[in-house]
């Protein structure tokens, strides 16, 4: 009975996929997390404790126990979800009034009445006092010269109020509050020409401004070349996952003929990416020394690229997947397609776990799923020996 119980585990395919279950677990303790506001400190006991009685059960490893040992797994993550959820939502000190001094993340992005950007608030002043907070708020400048000298990294100095983000109330509006909450904005505030000004102080290093100026200055390559305002924002778009300057007009014909997603940077992008990078340096393999060397160029480089095109979901949830696939080939270990899918999507919500109830985040490993899951049942409705046109359907 029990090698019976032994052999239907084994057979069992979910066994072959281990970061599906612990995934699971993990966006399901997010999902309770955006329900339930709980406080970290019994959430950090309460981890402890199951990790703590894990490692007893794996200490004293028995085959009986298997299943008190997944379940506990599963809890674990289930309260990881919870925590990760909680801590990184925690809302900062909002500051009512004062001196603001604030980091640009953003080149300033030409609207209508307006430009718009994203600033990190580092301190406050308030009278004789100072002291320090971090906050992103959204930041609309009055046209002018000096909005569109602003460059990410720049320090400038307000003293507006804040303003609380709300929704207008209209029926089955879009919850923009709820949307720029997910990305940890909370207040707005629009500066008129006289109401600011930029400041000699240092910024912080930010992984996220230096991906940011980089992008800026391939942006300004691009601008250089002898092309059309239209030709000029799809590039840009296509390669580098800037979309700020599109056309309204633009987005509209793509929109009406379902095409979209062309314009976002995806999977295929970081596939090409890894492409080139083999094709560079994939000499390295042939060396057991160079291995280690082409893990560390293959996955720095893919990740280089995923900062400079934004971070969209997709692109994070493909640089996650090529990275996992280089080091397990590099540890000789073969690769299962949905363990990488479910690790990556592991990573991202540890990472940042309101990536769970991005659409983006959503559909992207929704499409992958589907693909990996239909494509070798469609292949067998119609087999093709031409080894020419059989590459072409596998695709």
């Amino acid at each position: 009975m029990i090698k019976r119980t032994q052999t239907n585990i084994l057979n069992n395919p979910f066994q072959k996929i281990p970061f599906l279950r612990l995934t699971i677990a993990l966006a399901f303790g997010v999902f309770i997390g955006s329900l339930v506001q709980i406080s970290t400190v019994p959430l950090i006991a309460l981890s402890g404790l199951l990790y703590f009685f894990l490692f007893i059960l794996n200490r004293y490893y028995r085959f009986h126990i298997v299943s008190l040992f997944g379940i506990s797994a599963q809890l674990l993550f289930i309260v990881i979800g919870i925590l990760v959820f909680e801590i990184h939502n925690k809302r900062p000190v909002l500051a009512e009034n004062g001196i603001f001094i604030g980091t640009v993340l953003e080149k300033p992005q030409e609207k209508k009445n307006s430009y718009k950007s994203v600033i990190q608030l580092l301190s406050v002043k308030n009278r004789d006092t100072i002291f320090q907070t971090n906050e992103k708020i959204l930041v609309y400048f009055e046209k002018g010269e000096s909005a569109t000298n602003l460059n990410p990294g720049d320090n400038i100095a307000f003293k507006t109020s804040l303003q609380i983000i709300k929704n207008y109330g209209n029926p089955f509006e879009f919850d923009y509050k709820k949307y720029l909450a997910n990305k940890k904005i909370y207040r707005q505030v629009y500066l008129s020409s006289e109401n600011w000004k930029k400041t000699n102080l240092p910024a912080p290093f930010s992984v996220y401004i230096f991906a940011e100026n980089i992008r800026e200055k391939l942006l300004s390559i691009y601008r250089k070349q002898q092309l059309g305002r239209n030709e000029l924002e799809i590039l840009s778009a296509l390669t580098l996952g800037y979309k700020r300057g599109l056309d309204p007009e633009t987005k509209r014909i793509f929109s009406a003929a379902d095409a979209m997603h062309v314009l976002a940077v995806s999977g295929l992008h970081v596939g090409i990416i890894f492409w080139v990078i083999t094709l560079l340096f994939g000499f390295l393999r042939k060396q057991k020394s160079g291995k280690f060397l082409f893990v560390i160029l293959s996955v720095c480089l893919l990740w280089v690229y995923a900062f400079i095109t934004g971070l969209s979901p997709s692109v994070m949830r493909a640089a996650a997947m090529f990275s996992i696939f280089v080091i397990g080939d590099n540890l000789n270990r073969k690769a299962n397609t949905y363990n990488s899918l479910a690790a990556s999507a592991l990573f991202l919500l540890l990472f940042n776990p309101n990536n769970l109830f991005e659409v983006g985040f959503q559909l992207s490993y929704s499409a992958v799923f589907g693909i990996v899951f239909l494509q070798p049942k469609l292949s067998k409705l119609l087999p093709v020996k031409n080894k020419f046109v059989r590459f072409f359907w596998l695709c």
